[in-house]
């Protein structure tokens, strides 16, 4: 079995305006699971939002770099680490160009490492395809910590699943995206004008990205994301001016109010 049959969705994160991203981050007071963040490592820094669910992926919201407008990103990672190292994938896809590194903490221990695709040039145009869309492969390194004191039964998160994420997409991107999918278990299903890419989430649960190709789409632009919330309970959730927010019998739609 190759090691590709063996990932599941990690997580991915989407670009919000800085508006949008100020009305999520004021979520981490009411919302379990829901954290606003600096994230440092040895070389890096960035701010994020982050919904994590009971299944064990999560989605990162986050600012566009300044000079960048880098769109979505899909991680994958081993449903079980003990069967299966994503390091691998490189004996599994010998012929494909890989790319890696990893990730380090201020203290100077490894966070992970990372595989993705040496991108090709797009022929059609002189578009940065690559600072639209990243798709990478995840190794989590051990890091024990050791806890004091600890008397509270954590509180489960109010996600239980991400069912799918739905984006406008310049069609340009379209052969990038399908040659960065490769080496995942992703299945996709293409027409001129649509994409449809399914992978699994570590409970083998399928979780949709639905792609709407759209000649006046500068890069990707996000439209909703669907949730399952824990055990299909209403969230209390504040409305919100850019992002919107609408729950029915446990789904939970996440819009994009400025499109």
């Amino acid at each position: 079995m190759k090691i590709s049959e063996l990932l599941c969705l990690d997580h991915f994160y989407i670009m919000l305006a800085p508006e949008q991203f100020n009305e999520l981050a004021k979520l981490q007071k009411t919302i379990a699971g829901f954290k606003h963040s600096v994230v440092k490592t040895k070389a890096e820094s960035w701010e994020g939002c982050y919904w994590r669910t009971n299944s064990g992926d999560y989605i990162e919201f986050m600012l566009p770099v300044v000079g960048k407008h880098e769109g979505m990103g899909v991680a994958f990672s081993a449903r079980s680490p003990i069967y299966a190292d994503v390091r691998d994938l490189k004996k599994d896809f010998k012929k494909l160009p890989w790319l890696t590194g990893t990730r380090v903490w201020p203290d100077k221990s490894k966070w992970f490492t990372w595989l993705a695709l040496k991108s090709k040039k797009s022929k059609k145009s002189n578009m940065m395809l690559g600072s639209f869309i990243n798709i990478w492969a995840m190794f989590y390194h051990p890091r024990y910590f050791q806890y004091k004191n600890l008397t509270v039964r954590p509180t489960p998160n109010a996600l239980d699943r991400i069912i799918q994420l739905d984006v406008f997409m310049n069609p340009q991107l379209k052969d990038f995206l399908l040659y960065h999918l490769q080496w995942t278990p992703a299945v996709t299903t293409t027409t001129k004008t649509k994409m449809t890419v399914i992978v699994p989430n570590r409970e083998l649960a399928p979780f949709h990205i639905n792609i709407v190709f759209k000649e006046s789409c500068k890069d990707v632009t996000f439209r909703k994301i669907v949730c399952e919330t824990h055990k299909m309970k209403k969230i209390k959730l504040p409305k919100g001016k850019t992002i919107g927010f609408t729950q029915k019998q446990g789904v939970l739609t996440i819009t994009n109010k400025l499109i």
